[in-house]
Protein backbone atom coordinates (compact mmCIF):
# COMPACT_ATOMS: atom_id res chain seq x y z
CA UNK A 1 0.00 0.00 0.00
CA UNK A 2 2.86 2.44 0.71
CA UNK A 3 4.20 1.63 -2.36
CA UNK A 4 1.96 2.35 -4.10
CA UNK A 5 0.90 5.77 -2.72
CA UNK A 6 4.66 6.78 -3.38
CA UNK A 7 4.28 5.45 -6.50
CA UNK A 8 1.10 7.85 -7.58
CA UNK A 9 2.96 10.64 -5.95
CA UNK A 10 5.59 10.18 -8.42
CA UNK A 11 3.32 10.27 -11.52
CA UNK A 12 1.71 13.07 -9.67
CA UNK A 13 4.76 14.83 -9.36
CA UNK A 14 5.91 14.14 -13.23
CA UNK A 15 2.50 14.85 -14.59
CA UNK A 16 2.31 17.83 -12.54
CA UNK A 17 6.07 18.66 -13.67
CA UNK A 18 5.05 18.25 -17.40
CA UNK A 19 1.53 19.97 -17.18
CA UNK A 20 3.78 23.21 -15.66
CA UNK A 21 6.24 23.21 -18.68
CA UNK A 22 8.72 22.26 -16.76
CA UNK A 23 12.01 21.45 -18.35
CA UNK A 24 13.25 17.61 -18.74
CA UNK A 25 15.73 18.38 -16.23
CA UNK A 26 13.38 19.12 -13.93
CA UNK A 27 11.35 15.63 -14.31
CA UNK A 28 14.16 13.83 -14.57
CA UNK A 29 15.80 14.92 -11.26
CA UNK A 30 12.69 14.65 -9.73
CA UNK A 31 12.13 10.96 -10.89
CA UNK A 32 15.59 10.39 -9.09
CA UNK A 33 15.49 12.37 -6.14
CA UNK A 34 11.88 9.84 -6.14
CA UNK A 35 13.85 6.78 -6.28
CA UNK A 36 16.65 7.56 -3.98
CA UNK A 37 13.92 8.11 -1.10
CA UNK A 38 12.75 4.66 -2.23
CA UNK A 39 16.38 3.66 -1.42
CA UNK A 40 16.01 4.72 2.06
CA UNK A 41 12.51 1.90 2.53
CA UNK A 42 15.29 -1.50 1.87
CA UNK A 43 17.17 -2.58 4.50
CA UNK A 44 20.55 -0.51 5.63
CA UNK A 45 22.95 -3.07 4.06
CA UNK A 46 21.05 -3.02 0.86
CA UNK A 47 21.00 0.85 0.52
CA UNK A 48 24.03 1.59 -1.22
CA UNK A 49 23.88 -0.22 -3.84
CA UNK A 50 20.23 1.17 -4.66
CA UNK A 51 21.10 4.63 -4.33
CA UNK A 52 24.48 3.71 -6.99
CA UNK A 53 21.54 3.02 -9.65
CA UNK A 54 20.34 6.43 -9.48
CA UNK A 55 23.50 8.38 -9.80
CA UNK A 56 23.71 9.18 -13.37
CA UNK A 57 23.71 12.69 -13.83
CA UNK A 58 21.11 14.53 -16.43
CA UNK A 59 24.01 15.06 -18.92
CA UNK A 60 25.18 11.72 -19.15
CA UNK A 61 21.58 10.61 -19.15
CA UNK A 62 21.00 12.48 -21.93
CA UNK A 63 24.24 11.89 -23.85
CA UNK A 64 23.53 7.38 -23.67
CA UNK A 65 19.94 8.53 -24.59
CA UNK A 66 21.31 10.42 -27.73
CA UNK A 67 23.75 7.77 -28.59
CA UNK A 68 20.93 5.02 -28.34
CA UNK A 69 19.19 7.47 -30.63
CA UNK A 70 21.33 7.17 -33.14
CA UNK A 71 22.07 3.90 -33.01
CA UNK A 72 18.60 3.02 -33.75
CA UNK A 73 18.28 5.17 -36.95
CA UNK A 74 18.59 3.45 -40.32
Amino acid sequence: MKNQRLSVAVVMLVCAAALANCSNRAIYETVQQNQLRRCEEIPIPQQANCREQFQTSFEEYTRERNELSKETQP
